[in-house]
């Protein structure tokens, strides 16, 4: 989901932070959220294939090390006793200190990871990255967390950042419904700048089986405010709504794109689009300038 998370007046004013910093203010909060969610299916992956490698499936390993031999084959070994460690073919490595680890273990970490679970791992890089990492799902609601450092482009980032998901759905026998809420909601912060993101989405799915359609719906909101260098700003009241058919821009009546950005106390830029008709182009516009923040065909 594009939840926009800007420090966009950074780029009318690149010589107060690195061009690295700019790039993560404007999408810093999405970056976390991603890197939690790529960690936690390397940290679930690497569980299940220690168990099968290490224990032939029949009981939860979570300490030892996996050795990349070729491709996407691995060895393992028992040592350390204390953490699971993964070495990969291009001598990078991750250590995975394992808290809790409890949900379906009777197929697969996709499985684990879609159904009801309870997980929380610190995690270790040759990358420089240590996190905690927690997802907790149960019955369409899911809680997770990131917390911790990582280097990023040379640039070292701190974070505290929380997730909160909630899904309903309903099948009948020619449709699928489903509605989701989503919140994303923490800070990332580095020498120069500082981030505290507050974003909520609402989406809506149908799917007629019969008719081979899919309609979606999405509402994004932001208010979010950042620093960088000396200067304060703030994206008060951001909407984005979307509407698609089949994945294609439709219902171009219910679409708005709307929002202020502030520098200092004083309007420094609004959100604008173009959402008559496809192609849909969305943009933030500072003293004259457009910055594309989205474009749908």
């Amino acid at each position: 989901m594009p939840l926009l998370t800007f420090a966009l007046a950074a780029v009318c004013a690149q010589e107060e932070v690195p061009k690295n910093t700019i790039k993560m203010g404007i999408g810093g909060a999405q970056f976390v959220f991603q890197l939690g969610v790529e960690t936690a299916t390397l940290g679930a992956r690497a569980v299940f294939l220690a168990s099968k490698l290490g224990a032939g499936g029949e009981r939860l390993v979570t300490t030892g090390t996996l050795k990349q031999t070729e491709g996407e084959s691995f060895d393992y070994s028992e040592e350390p006793s204390d953490r699971l460690r993964i070495e990969f073919a291009n001598e990078t490595w991750s250590e995975f200190t394992i808290r809790r680890f409890d949900g379906n273990l009777n197929t697969d970490w996709q499985a684990f990871l879609s159904g009801d679970h309870e997980l929380k791992f610190r995690i270790k890089t040759s990358t420089k990255t240590d996190l905690t990492i927690s997802s907790r799902k149960k019955e369409g609601a899911l809680k997770a967390s990131a917390s911790g450092e990582f280097l990023h482009e040379e640039v070292r980032y701190k974070t505290k950042m929380s997730f909160d998901g909630e899904t309903r759905s309903e099948v009948g026998s020619d449709f699928t419904t489903q509605e989701e809420k989503r919140s994303l909601r923490g800070t990332l912060t580095a020498e120069g700048f500082s981030l505290s993101a507050d974003q909520s989405l609402v989406s809506q799915m149908i799917y007629n089986s019969e008719e081979k359609k899919l309609v979606q719906n999405t509402i994004a909101t932001l208010n979010d405010s950042w620093t960088v260098g000396e200067s304060q700003f703030r994206l008060a009241d951001a909407e984005i709504r979307r509407a698609f058919v089949n994945q294609k821009p439709s219902d171009f009546d219910y679409w708005k794109a709307k929002g202020t950005l502030r520098r200092d106390g004083v309007v420094y830029g609004r959100i604008k689009g173009k959402i008559d008709k496809a192609p849909i182009r969305i943009w933030l516009e500072v003293e004259g300038k457009k910055i594309e923040l989205e474009s749908w065909r």
